[in-house]
């Protein structure tokens, strides 16, 4: 049919354009070549210079394949069906689009392309199925990112895509890289309510209200109204580092650490979910705190004047590790001269040279992985090496291998106990060593793990410590390579911590039986009534 047909037609329905058409004629007012739609995810606007420009509309897959059934030829209904990836050309009143259909990933993903001009009359031809999509002017790139909405206005759930609702996020200047403005009070006043309440980390995720953890136990936090997944992407994207933008639109996923109004640094782990976009946010301290503050032992102290070696930091995620590596960095810092580096992924609590140089790298914004960050220290002449997370082999053999060179490394690895920190360690050094257990003896200094448990009255979390100092006996079980035989030679075990909270009344005795170790031995301990 004609172009002048096809317009005839569309003005006798009383519709001048469908709904992908309209998406088009936007993309056309945008000076962009195409459009992509992608289930679950934002629409994204293909420029002229090959650029991707996430849009303020999200649809879910059930949308996507509904709009796309409304100009799906016929014969092709099967091959949508069956999950293929295949072009086709829809003709509309303006201009012939290219619309290629595929599921990168698993998901439904449509690109509509738009002609470089107008065809004369009479119109051209479909564009053949089994040709090479690559050959037609109007196809564009299919392998596009999933994105996630940056505008700062909330659009309601898509029905059609108006041209004014599809704005283009505007570009937005922010300051340093450690400190952000925000576009509304909304973030800023949740993480000052999140900040009173004591919380330790804030959860955000569309169809609901903040949530909050505290003292462990996570709550909604009476903040606002329930969030729609366009509200949690639109303040996401804003408080993002503009830096971070392109991997987010790439990847759908982002981890960035900020600083809030001088309070707070804000870990942000972005990611997606059956209901839109996720963010986990920890909230820690701006400067490292001290080790007195964080209720360390003596013994991590004296591991931190220790001038070379090797040292474990061990815990679970969200056990206080990080915390307690900045206390170790910062005492250091005001204790020694000496060249200092630490290797995070992201950069986390700030530190700044007091009588040490301290330098921190971000992975990946000033190296790639943690595995070349690391390479990279050991030519750099650093007397300390700070990792923030060992638990990949490959990085803690290469962070042992530094300590032999006679580098102090401080490394955590995300292991619940001693015993396992220690087999870790040593699995490492077999590798590429028939001695591991000798090998390991030398260099390590000492290994302390940690949790956190519920207080018995509100207030923060109670930080237990497990350790070891690498005496003969310890040295013994693991040339032996006997770690899990290790409880007899430490000084302070977890079952042990745990009594003397009990006793003193930090922690309930339920409490103390859900973090036992050996919940028998722990018993012994506690003594009638456990």
């Amino acid at each position: 049919m004609s172009r002048t047909a096809l317009r005839a037609a569309a003005e006798r329905n009383g519709d001048v354009m469908d709904r992908l058409a309209r998406m088009a004629d936007f993309a056309r007012k945008q000076k962009g070549k195409g459009i992509v739609l992608r289930g679950n995810n934002t629409c994204l606007l293909l420029s002229e210079r090959g650029t991707r420009q996430p849009l303020n509309k999200v649809m879910s897959t059930e949308e996507v394949e509904a709009l796309l059934r409304e100009v799906l030829p016929a014969e092709l209904t099967g091959r949508l069906d069956a999950g293929e990836t295949f072009t086709f050309t829809h003709s509309t009143p303006d201009a012939d689009l290219t619309v290629r259909v595929g599921r990168p990933g698993g998901g439904l993903e449509v690109t509509v392309g738009l002609s470089s001009d107008v065809h004369p009359e009479p119109d051209t031809s479909p564009l053949p199925l089994s040709a090479d999509p690559s050959s037609a002017t109007a196809t564009v790139p299919v392998a596009v990112p999933a994105d996630l909405s940056p505008a700062s206005a909330v659009s309601p759930p898509l029905e059609v895509l108006p041209p004014p609702d599809l704005a283009v996020a505007p570009a937005r200047s922010v300051g340093p890289r450690s400190v952000v403005e925000f576009p509304s009070d909304f973030l800023p006043g949740l993480f000052r309510a999140a900040l009173a309440a004591l919380a330790s980390d804030v959860y955000l995720e569309g169809g609901s209200r903040p949530w909050v953890r505290v003292a462990g136990e996570v709550q909604p936090l009476e903040y606002g109204r329930p969030l729609s997944p366009d509200q949690v992407q639109a303040a996401l994207f804003e408080f993002m580092p503009p830096e971070l933008r392109h991997r987010w639109i790439a990847d759908g996923t982002a981890e960035f650490c900020l600083t809030f109004e001088d309070r707070a640094r804000i870990r942000c782990t972005i990611f997606a979910g059956m209901r839109g976009t996720c963010a986990s946010c920890r909230l820690l301290p701006v400067a490292p705190p001290l080790l007195a503050d964080l209720q360390a032992p003596a013994f991590v102290a004296d591991l931190a004047r220790a001038e070379r070696g090797l040292v474990l930091l061990g815990g679970v995620r969200g056990a206080g590790t990080t915390t307690t590596l900045a206390a170790v960095v910062d005492a250091i810092n005001t204790a020694r001269r000496a060249r200092v580096a630490t290797l995070e992924e992201p950069v986390e609590i700030l530190h700044s040279p007091a009588r040490s140089l301290v330098t921190q790298i971000e992975i990946p914004t000033h190296a790639p992985t943690l595995r070349e960050g690391l390479h990279r220290l050991a030519l750099a002449d650093v007397d300390v090496c700070a990792i923030g997370d060992a638990t990949d082999p490959a990085l803690l053999s290469a962070g042992l291998r530094m300590a032999e060179g006679g580098v102090l490394v401080l490394a955590v690895v995300r292991q619940p106990d001693v015993p396992a920190a220690v087999e870790s360690l040593l699995n490492c050094a077999a590798a590429d060593n028939r001695q591991p257990g000798e090998r390991v003896v030398r260099v390590l200094r000492g290994v302390v793990c940690q949790r956190l448990c519920r207080p018995r009255n509100p207030g923060r979390m109670v930080p237990l410590f497990e350790m070891l100092n690498v005496g003969s006996a310890a040295a013994a079980l693991i040339r032996q390579g006997k770690p899990r035989e290790l409880h007899g030679t430490m000084f302070m075990t977890f079952d042990n911590a745990l009594a003397g909270c009990v006793k003193e009344e930090k922690i309930t005795r339920e409490e103390a039986l859900r973090q036992a170790t050996d919940a028998d031995t722990l018993r012994r301990l506690l003594g009638p009534g456990a």
